[in-house]
């Protein structure tokens, strides 16, 4: 489920489904897009820093074996610039998006005495995290062999990457790896 970390509104909470944040496409434009999130105009880097922090404040996390804060959701934060010169009618619009995949993490024996209470809730954060994780894997995979056919709509989250996976897409990855033997498999 998606969970806009922007907004005062917790309809996943309340259980309201008219509240629910939906995934919708834009036809004319191409891609995808979620219906009813919160939206901030920024008009600094500090103001930007700022809704950031925000957004991962209200971020879910939870104690693992390894890690003590580990984030239990992928997380988005998009940021729409849009640029208009005085002797053009059309403004330039261009997108960044900074994209926290959670962890790919095995269910086995990683549960710690915090966790022993919330076991049932950590697995299904875990299952949904790896699912996440592989079907992107699939969808990159099917992008660099030129498949014809790359089906996005297998995974809310490659949905929202489309647009920043193809075309004139540009895209950076930073990842953090623990080179420890035991996070080995």
């Amino acid at each position: 489920e998606i969970v806009d970390l922007l907004s005062d509104a917790r309809a996943v909470a309340s259980g309201d489904d008219s509240q629910k944040i939906r995934i919708r496409e834009n036809v004319k434009e191409g891609g995808f897009y979620l219906e009813g999130i919160a939206c901030r105009e920024i008009a600094s880097p500090v103001d930007l820093l700022s809704v950031l922090r925000e957004g991962q404040r209200k971020q879910t996390t939870l104690e693992t074996t390894a890690n003590e804060c580990s984030s239990r959701s992928h997380s988005i934060f998009q940021i729409t610039v849009e640029c208009k010169r005085a002797s053009e009618k059309k403004a330039r619009v261009g997108k960044l998006l900074l994209v926290d995949l959670a962890g790919s993490e095995s269910n086995k024996g990683s549960i710690t005495a915090v966790e022993q209470t919330q076991e049932g809730l950590r697995q299904k954060q875990s299952i949904g995290i790896n699912r996440a994780l592989t079907i992107l894997g699939t969808t990159v995979s099917q992008l660099k062999k030129g498949d014809p056919h790359v089906n996005y709509r297998d995974s809310a989250l490659t949905m929202l990457l489309k647009d920043c996976l193809g075309g004139n897409a540009r895209a950076l990855l930073i990842a953090q790896v623990i080179p420890e033997a035991a996070h080995e498999e």
